[in-house]
């Protein structure tokens, strides 16, 4: 019993809970794009604010008849600003995680005009979707590897 003690404390010392906890962001990189899509297209930033276009939290006139008449679904809305037309901007979003931190940008041409007009608050994730994103990813995660490395269970 002694033995199986030490060796979870051997275990314990030498995990690496910052190093796990980027590796689970690592692999779970994809699912971010997803979050920050459904918090765009509910017209929040990352502050958990309304997305604005050069600081108002409406769109042109001349935009919302465009919206009207062209849009379909998401890129229809106008009674908040979504950054949304065709998907391009949501569909090729991607997310990279470096030096303990993830960021998120868009591959379409035209991603650091929306960046000029709305921000790069835009492309963090609020703080319900950080909360979502550990509850059902990186404690899920960081739970199963802490029981395989050292055979410790949170409950």
């Amino acid at each position: 019993m002694l033995d199986d003690f030490r060796n979870r404390i051997a275990a314990l010392q030498t995990f690496d809970f910052g190093r796990e906890l980027e590796t689970i962001v690592e692999q779970n990189a994809n699912k971010i794009p997803d979050l920050l899509a459904q918090q765009l297209a509910a017209g929040k930033d990352g502050n958990n604010e309304p997305v604005t276009l050069h600081g108002e939290a409406q769109y042109s006139p001349f935009t919302i008849r465009y919206k009207q008449e062209v849009g379909q679904g998401l890129g229809a809305v106008t009674d908040r600003v979504t950054n949304y037309m065709t998907g391009a901007f949501y569909q090729n979003m991607n997310t990279t995680v470096e030096n303990n931190a993830f960021e998120t940008i868009s591959d379409v041409p035209y991603f650091d005009d929306i960046i000029e007009r709305s921000g790069s608050v835009i492309m963090e994730l609020d703080e319900s979707s950080r909360i979502e994103f550990a509850e059902n990813i990186t404690l899920p995660a960081i739970k199963e590897s802490l029981k395989t490395k050292t055979g410790l269970v949170i409950t």
